[in-house]
């Protein structure tokens, strides 16, 4: 995710092989690990396209949550909630 918001802070030469099995959600991270990896990392696979889509998951799903919670319907561009 943060590719997508600035490839830059990245630190491109610190990323390791890394792979986490584990359970995260929205709301928590229920596992951590020392590297604060859940799941698969690999440098070939950190590509900016995809922290697009889950940014824009993460924000329409808590839109969502709060049209559905609390009756507010906030639209912006592009948004699917």
């Amino acid at each position: 995710m943060i590719a997508a918001i600035n490839r830059d802070l990245i630190r491109w030469d610190r990323i390791i092989d890394a792979e986490v099995n584990g359970n995260i959600n929205l709301v928590r991270t229920i596992d951590v690990s020392d590297t604060g990896v859940v799941g698969l990392l690999r440098r070939d696979l950190i590509r900016p396209e995809v922290g697009v889509e889950i940014l824009r998951f993460m924000v329409n799903d808590l839109l969502k949550q709060i049209r559905d919670i609390y009756g507010i319907t906030i639209n912006i561009e592009g948004n699917n909630a």
